[in-house]
């Protein structure tokens, strides 16, 4: 993961308006607007992590993406899904800290991006290969621990 320094004057439009863009997380919560990656947003997180972290925690899932072949993917519920998405061939993670001097009130943020070289048709197709695989697991989550 790449980590952005933030530059005093930087507007956030100049990065937000860049055409390799696909969107952030902030505080945990993902915001994309390329439509094959909202999916990814839409997901029941929650359930999710509660679910694994009540099964014995961290989850190893094997991906077979379409674009960069097939992976383990590691999620760690006590972690932010930034890191699930790092692992997304095609993608490229950007911590942004924020100003020097932030506010109590300011939280972590990450900017997410096209890897160099790649298409955002390939990485919504890795983005689905992977949700069809967490909402299989997270299913047999589900009936592993009913109610």
């Amino acid at each position: 993961m790449r980590m952005h320094v933030w530059q005093e004057g930087e507007n956030i439009a100049d990065r937000m308006g860049r055409p390799d863009y696909l969107g952030m997380v902030w505080d945990g919560e993902p915001s994309f607007s390329k439509p094959g990656l909202k999916k990814f947003a839409l997901f029941p997180w929650f359930d999710y992590r509660e679910l694994a972290d009540f099964d014995g925690g961290e989850r190893f899932l094997t991906v077979p993406f379409p674009v960069g072949g097939e992976r383990e993917v590691r999620y760690e519920p006590s972690e932010d899904v930034v890191f699930v998405l790092e692992q997304i061939p095609g993608i490229e993670v950007v911590r942004d800290d924020g100003p020097p001097n932030p506010s109590p009130g300011s939280g972590t943020g990450y900017d997410i991006y096209l890897s160099e070289g790649s298409r955002a048709e390939d990485v919504t197709a890795n983005v689905t290969a992977l949700l069809t695989v967490l909402q299989a697991d997270l299913d047999a989550l589900r009936d592993k621990h009913p109610g």
